[in-house]
């Protein structure tokens, strides 16, 4: 003897709400935006540097990035590759100024996110 066709269906009906809300909590997370990663190449004394870390708050979103400052005195390989090219700094990855940044500059290439123009050196990071 064969189950009754209904019950068939409400177990089907049953799942259909784990299902869908598996589905809102994958669009939930999707919707989540991660923070672009900033990182300053400075070393102490370094008046360019102080600067760029002026002009950089001075964009007002530094809610939208994470900064790490890394002084270039503390590997040498990052000593000599930047030791007369500070500050220089690097976006997701991306080198993006290299001695100066002006703050409408530093919003506009953080919000470009993985875009990149023709403009835009495609210097990869150097650790």
């Amino acid at each position: 003897m064969q189950a009754p066709a209904c019950s068939r269906s409400k177990r089907k009906l049953d799942s259909e709400p784990e299902v869908q809300h598996s589905i809102d909590s994958v669009s939930e997370k999707s919707s989540i935006v991660t923070k672009a990663r900033v990182i300053l190449y400075t070393r102490p004394g370094c008046h360019l540097c102080d600067e760029a870390k002026i002009a950089m708050l001075a964009a007002r979103c530094d809610d939208e990035y994470t900064l790490d400052e890394v002084n270039i005195e503390s590997d040498p390989r990052l000593l000599h590759a930047y030791r007369h090219d500070i500050p220089v700094i690097f976006i997701n990855g991306i080198e993006a100024f290299r001695h100066r940044v002006a703050t409408e500059d530093f919003r506009r290439r953080l919000f470009m996110g993985d875009q990149s123009e023709s403009d835009i050196p495609q210097t990869k990071e150097t650790p």
